[in-house]
């Protein structure tokens, strides 16, 4: 029969040999998601990103708190996997969506009686502005909070670019 020494040694053993083999940057990596994903918006691609991996995130917080959890080393590397895969997807949501927005803002511009009464300098300088918004991210989480930062940056410059719209419009009438 073993001692309870014993088996701590044993568990100890087998704790410092799965950390040897990387446990310890998948947990913080897994740590990392949930810390950011739980704390993202609701709707939108944040939103959706939250929602696809909830599970994923419930099944290692689940792993996570046995006992025996440097067990559970391949269902945690495949969860890593799977919540990468959703990140790199939202980040390529998000700037199609970010894209998008952009184009659309333009078009409705250029449809207005303000756009048809603005010279071409002024209408280049503000499509060349709108090209500016443009922004591309690493499939990555860090990549994925970059997009989303700068989707506020987006929208306060979209709103400014449409104010300008109408001011150059109503200095050329003028």
């Amino acid at each position: 029969m073993a001692s309870p020494l014993f088996d701590s040694l044993q568990w100890a053993r087998e704790v410092k040999k799965a950390f040897n083999n990387g446990l310890k940057d998948t947990v913080a990596i897994l740590q990392e998601f949930r810390a950011e994903i739980t704390q993202l918006p609701d709707s939108g691609v944040p939103g959706k990103l939250k929602t696809q991996a909830a599970d994923r995130l419930a099944q290692v917080a689940d792993a996570l708190a046995k006992e025996s959890f440097f067990k559970e080393m391949p269902a945690l590397q495949a969860a890593r996997s799977d919540l990468e895969e959703f990140v790199a997807a939202a980040v390529t949501d998000f700037t199609v969506e970010q894209d998008q927005l952009r184009q659309a803002e333009l078009a409705k511009w250029q449809a207005t009686t303000d756009w048809a009464e603005l010279n071409g300098d002024d209408s280049a300088w503000i499509t060349a502005e709108v090209g500016k918004l443009a922004k591309t991210a690493a499939p990555t989480l860090a990549g994925f909070r970059q997009l989303l930062a700068h989707d506020y940056d987006l929208t306060k410059r979209l709103q400014a670019l449409a104010r300008e719209v109408v001011q150059r419009a109503a200095a050329e009438r003028a």
